[in-house]
């Protein structure tokens, strides 16, 4: 469907995450792969709504039976959100497990850098996405494909200020408007908050088990009570964010359970079967679309969780040799994909739009329609990601453009 079709992705900071272990055997590492597999989910996320604009349904029924298969592995964006969720909760809890289990400058401080981190990007893609809306005529938005049809009607003051609050994701009415994936931006930026204000404390006082289950459980409560409203917001992440914040814990943490936890457990095994398990629920039919979403996402969640622990530990440890996977994570190219890849997040479907746009005048067969936009418009969004990386992501991006164009 058009709704289970929108999957967004998470981000984590943009900064790459240096460690200096407790442990003597822990030098200091640059946990480059973080960026790297963040660089990755990111392009997935972008081929996986190429595909969807030439098939909204993901049904793959208009291609050969050989067509099908071949392009089956892009119909699995879900996965990604569990990707980024958990990356988000890792990254997050890595400073606190330095700090003795303490926010760096208090809650204040916290607030003031997420806000620095996520609102200028997020705002000038809201920004972007209405002056596209403005600039092309409401007539070609059910021509241009799935998501501008599914994102109109815009212009009304609740759906705005919805959008511009962060808000959007708590009404199915606003929450896939103007840019479908902004929803998981609203999601991640309200458990930010719970991450502070309770997950810390919870975390402090009763330990990471019951953290984390405690997460779970709030997290679930509006699918089972309120799952017309609130279904789609996807609460159930900040277990997943739970999750995330554990892996850096048992990675990190000097205390000796956790010690233990991190050197006895095979958590490459137990991260890889449970990926397994996940793709096997993916592809099962037979369980209800909305339990499905929840199923996956948590499998997904648990086995990342697991990986990253993995991940790490290959690094911090001084293993002479690392997995095939993790030296693809860490190359140049990978890590620098991740650099901008919120951005790639913020402003790839509007971009797909237009080019889905431009590829239907040309009134191509359902096979070089997907050509083009895997060919073609995949390539844009990534050119027009780091563009837009360059002027609203980096620190005083628009001003240095500014100034050389005054310059010039």
């Amino acid at each position: 469907t058009q709704q289970a079709g929108i999957e967004a992705m998470q981000k984590i900071p943009s900064t790459t995450c240096s460690i200096t272990g407790s442990e003597p055997e822990q030098a200091t590492v640059r946990l480059r792969y973080l960026d790297g597999l963040r660089g990755l989910a990111a392009l997935y996320v972008v081929l996986f709504h190429a595909y969807q604009e030439a098939d909204p349904d993901l049904s793959g029924r208009q291609y050969s039976i050989v067509l099908q298969y071949a392009t089956r592995w892009l119909t699995h964006g879900r996965f990604s959100v569990a990707v980024f969720i958990v990356l988000s909760g890792y990254c997050l809890m890595l400073p606190v497990v330095r700090s003795g289990g303490r926010l760096r400058g208090g809650f204040a401080e916290y607030v003031k850098r997420r806000s620095q981190r996520i609102l200028p990007p997020y705002h000038a893609a809201l920004g972007l996405s209405l002056l596209l809306f403005a600039l092309i005529p409401a007539s070609l938005y059910p021509q241009m494909g799935m998501h501008w049809s599914f994102a109109y009607p815009v212009f009304t003051v609740e759906n705005i200020l919805s959008h511009v609050a962060l808000l959007h994701n708590l009404y199915p009415e606003w929450i896939f408007k103007v840019n479908g994936p902004l929803w998981s931006v609203a999601t991640e930026w309200q458990i930010y908050f719970v991450f502070a204000l309770l997950l810390l404390p919870l975390w402090r006082s009763l330990g990471l088990v019951v953290t984390v289950a405690i997460a779970f459980g709030i997290g679930l409560i509006p699918h089972f009570y309120q799952p017309q409203q609130l279904e789609e917001a996807s609460f159930w992440y900040l277990g997943l964010f739970a999750l995330g914040m554990a892996g850096a814990v048992i990675n990190f943490s000097p205390q000796p359970a956790y010690v233990w936890w991190r050197k006895a457990m095979p958590w490459d095994e137990i991260g890889r079967g449970l990926l397994l398990v996940a793709i096997a629920v993916r592809l099962w039919n037979g369980v209800p679309p909305s339990q499905a979403k929840m199923v996956e996402d948590c499998l997904a969640g648990f086995a990342i969780a697991c990986l990253l622990v993995a991940w790490t530990r290959q690094l911090t440890s001084g293993q002479l040799r690392i997995s095939p996977l993790l030296t693809l994570l860490q190359s140049r190219f990978v890590v620098g994909l991740g650099a901008f890849s919120y951005s790639l997040y913020l402003i790839h479907m509007p971009m797909l739009g237009v080019a889905q746009l431009g590829i239907s005048f040309l009134h191509l067969t359902p096979i070089k329609t997907l050509v083009a936009l895997l060919a073609i418009a995949v390539p844009l969004c990534l050119l027009c990601a780091y563009g837009f990386y360059q002027l609203f992501e980096r620190r005083g991006g628009l001003r240095r453009v500014l100034t050389r164009l005054q310059g010039g």
